[in-house]
């Protein structure tokens, strides 16, 4: 009985120091605050996040082709369209 508690503790205490993933927190919404403050750079890179963390949702796209037309990047933002729909 002693042995079976002790060995539920290890395997308790090994999961627990096990390295977690760091999974980055982005989303559209944060991504849409940057544009409306101006930041459009850093919309660029949270909308960018957000294709990388759902590449089949097309808030990510729309998102960072909107931020990157109001940079005038327009050629950039004529690829991701064409990428998205290709």
């Amino acid at each position: 009985m002693v042995r079976n508690v002790f060995a539920a503790l290890a395997l308790f205490s090994l999961a627990g120091a096990a390295p977690a993933t760091a999974v980055p927190f982005c989303s559209a919404a944060d991504g849409q605050q940057h544009i409306d403050a101006g930041r459009f750079e850093a919309a660029v890179q949270e909308f960018s996040c957000v294709i990388d963390a759902a590449p089949t949702a097309v808030e990510g796209y729309r998102g960072r082709i909107e931020a990157q037309l109001l940079l005038r990047h327009y050629s950039d933002a004529g690829e991701q369209e064409n990428r998205r729909n290709s």
